[in-house]
């Protein structure tokens, strides 16, 4: 007898199990993805690169700028200055635009 794969399930009780089953089993989701990606692609997919402004900006154009989409606590507005000055530009050289907390 031939066992079938069964897709995900359609219903998933989260509301039944504790938060600490949750998180056990999401977390063993995620290590297992982990070890597929690796295994599949490489560990260069896993981890992920310093952020070098020099080179980001020798790839970029008037037509493709540096777009920072930030998360809570990183503030790269220093380290762009700090490039900036290196480099004698001037403030029309940088645009800073800030959409603000919840805007889109």
């Amino acid at each position: 007898m031939r066992h079938k794969k069964r897709g995900a399930p359609t219903y998933w009780p989260t509301a039944e199990l504790s938060g600490s089953v949750q998180f056990e089993i999401s977390s063993g989701a995620q290590f297992e993805n982990a070890d597929l990606i690796s295994q599949e692609f490489g560990e260069e997919y896993l981890s992920t690169p310093q952020f070098d402004i020099c080179s980001s900006f020798g790839d970029s154009t008037c037509h493709s700028p540096l777009i920072f989409i930030l998360s809570p606590g990183s503030d790269p507005i220093g380290a762009l200055c700090r490039f900036a000055q290196e480099r004698e530009m001037d403030e029309a050289d940088i645009q800073i635009i800030s959409l603000g907390q919840g805007q889109k």
